[in-house]
């Protein structure tokens, strides 16, 4: 094991400590000359509030709710970094949005069928 490496593992048991289930959440940009690049923001579960006030910030624009959304359940740490990325790539609200309603079940499949 590396020293990068055993450095991330204590850092997610200390966060996994202080805040219970955590996620790890990467996002590929590409920068100007077309390279990907990985940010990486380490999130909490959702829950049913954090649903309820995503909800309620939607009629003042889906952009405006992701950014609650996502906000509600960065973990502190990760928030200045969020911050700095937003400005140079605003568009990362909608994967990490996206991708904590998955976690709440929105995006599940559901089937029909006419009885």
């Amino acid at each position: 094991m590396t020293e990068t490496t055993k450095k991330a593992a204590e850092s997610a048991a200390e966060l996994k400590a202080k805040y219970g289930r955590i996620y790890r959440v990467t996002v590929d940009v590409p920068d100007e000359e077309g390279a990907l690049q990985q940010k990486t923001y380490i999130f909490k579960k959702p829950v049913a509030a954090s649903y309820d006030r995503y909800l309620q910030s939607v009629p003042g624009g889906q952009v405006r709710a992701l950014k609650t959304l996502v906000r509600d359940n960065l973990l502190e740490e990760y928030q200045d970094q969020l911050t700095a990325d937003l400005e140079e790539y605003p568009g990362l609200l909608i994967p990490l949005g996206n991708k904590l309603l998955d976690m709440l079940g929105v995006t599940a499949a559901a089937a029909v069928k006419k009885l």
